[in-house]
């Protein structure tokens, strides 16, 4: 499978960033008596739409799209620990639209995953740009009225396509979190990158609200970091590959009601997607994401 590949290894990176964030995931999970977030598939909705990193504070900030915003706790300090502690069933009610690779380590567990990586914009953008991931959610949800529907765009998580763009020429696909704490980036202009990310996807995700039928949620995988401090602990931690601190773990959770509500049904056969993805083009998509 996929994720047996190794992490990608730069010295710098590695001991400065991920061994620290390892030791502290470890020692979090003796301290922390219980993961208090959300169970989203038990939660009521009919369509649940997840932006890839998205910060609670960020969203609240940013986002026009009216309906009632809470904050909740996700499950989750990063992409890979939220579908482990979210999906542990097969849910015949439910289809999986994502422009997330990890998704294909779960496909087993839906009816249906539509896994969104046009070969072009992974090449072009190193992300599915949220045009596509629109065009996608809408046809399967003309095509499966009567099922739950999960739609996961990859904004704000880099690369940036937003109005604000940060990169690195010298080093190909380096996150732009690590580039904040090694000095060569001011934290200002990452904030505001990683805001126009999350603008360049909203007026999708608005369209797609209002397109859908029954109860959608628009919620986040987890939050981002921006060198907070993982306390009780003298490390900070950049990114979202750290243990469960409030920046990682504090998500937007926006209800939109509207009538009449889905006819949700219930299919114990599974239907096989017609798009086979191969392992190897799935790595080259956790590649441009900067996960190996």
């Amino acid at each position: 499978m996929f994720m047996e590949f190794k992490m990608g290894w730069r010295k710098d990176v590695w001991w400065r960033f991920r061994v620290p964030s390892i030791i502290v995931r470890i020692l979090f999970r003796i301290i922390e008596k219980e993961n208090c977030g959300i169970y989203v598939m038990q939660e009521d909705w009919d369509n649940l739409v997840v932006l890839d990193a998205c910060a609670y504070n960020v969203f609240a900030e940013t986002n026009w799209i009216k309906g009632t915003l809470e904050k909740k706790n996700s499950r989750g300090s990063h992409t890979w620990m939220f579908f482990q502690e979210n999906f542990k069933d097969y849910y015949a009610d439910t289809i999986y639209i994502s422009s997330n690779p990890f998704i294909w380590e779960f496909r087993d567990y839906f009816y249906r995953v539509a896994y969104i990586a046009p070969k072009e914009e992974i090449e072009t953008y190193g992300t599915v740009l949220p045009e596509t991931v629109l065009k996608q959610a809408l046809e399967v949800s003309n095509k499966y009225p009567n099922k739950r529907l999960i739609i996961h765009f990859l904004q704000p998580h880099y690369p940036f396509i937003g109005e604000t763009k940060i990169g690195n020429d010298k080093i190909k696909n380096t996150n732009p979190f690590y580039l904040l704490g090694k000095g060569e980036i001011e934290e200002a202009d990452l904030r505001r990158a990683y805001s126009d990310n999350l603008k360049r996807a909203l007026p999708y995700v608005e369209k797609l609200v209002n397109e859908i039928p029954g109860k959608t949620i628009i919620t986040s995988d987890h939050g981002e970091a921006f060198g907070a401090w993982a306390r009780p602990f003298p490390i900070r931690i950049y990114g979202h590959s750290g243990p469960r601190i409030k920046e990682l773990v504090e998500i937007p959770w926006l209800v939109i009601e509207k009538e009449p509500r889905k006819r949700i049904i219930a299919d114990e056969s599974k239907e096989t997607p017609k798009d086979i993805y191969y392992e190897n083009e799935v790595r080259k998509h956790l590649q441009s994401l900067g996960y190996i």
